[in-house]
């Protein structure tokens, strides 16, 4: 069973189209199906997917689970419209804060979660990731996205990392401890700038995306 992972429909239309996908009727998560994956909606935000992902997992077993969506980039090297893999990604706000300044997961001496002795604090990667072309890139997910100069530079001076997203550590969580290989593409919809809607490239990340993750889906077994 292999699985396809967006947060939201619109985020999806070429795939299912080119997949032939169909809903899964009286399902209680956003489910698709096609003839050899499902498409997963688990909705905004990191509970959203670690609910949607722990009910499929519950019921499927999995070979494969890809991850596909829009992204902000503080790295302006990557234009608007790009597709990259994410590579790592990390909670960037679970921590407490200190009139010292914040305290990661590891300082604080709770581990994210353990596997095979190993501990993992806010930061995840991907043991595996794919020999296609797109550059790899390093991100942060966060509950609040990046709208002001200043919390900005906080935030890259505690995480400085080339991507922002509301869900993709929960994916990679997810897959880590399940043991199943995954692979997680962004396109590029916007700078993580003061905010400014129309800069944004939406439509455009949302298509490259998916033409990318089309292109891929032979090679990434």
């Amino acid at each position: 069973m292999k699985l396809l992972v967006a947060a939201t429909a619109l985020e999806s239309p070429l795939i299912r189209e080119a997949l032939k996908m169909r809903p899964v009727s009286q399902s209680p998560i956003d489910l698709w199906q096609g003839e050899e994956y499902f498409l997963l909606h688990t909705g905004i935000g990191m509970s959203n997917m670690a609910y949607a992902l722990g009910y499929f997992q519950a019921i499927h077993e999995l070979e494969l689970a890809i991850n596909f969506g829009i992204a902000g980039s503080f790295d302006r090297q990557f234009a608007l419209g790009d597709v990259v893999e994410v590579v790592s990604d990390c909670f960037a706000e679970l921590g407490a804060d200190s009139p010292q300044g914040p305290i990661w997961l590891e300082e604080m001496g709770f581990p994210l979660m353990q596997l095979k002795n190993q501990p993992y604090y806010n930061e995840l990667y991907n043991p595996k990731p794919s020999h296609s072309v797109y550059p790899k890139a390093s991100a942060l997910t966060v509950n609040r996205v990046g709208g002001t100069e200043a919390g900005i530079a906080e935030r890259l001076a505690e995480w400085p990392r080339q991507l922002e997203s509301m869900e993709g550590a929960a994916f990679f969580q997810a897959f880590l401890r399940a043991g199943t290989p995954f692979f997680a593409f962004r396109g590029i919809s916007n700078y993580v700038e003061t905010r400014n809607r129309k800069n944004w490239q939406i439509a455009l990340a949302v298509q490259n995306v998916q033409k990318a993750v089309l292109a891929l889906l032979p090679e990434l077994q």
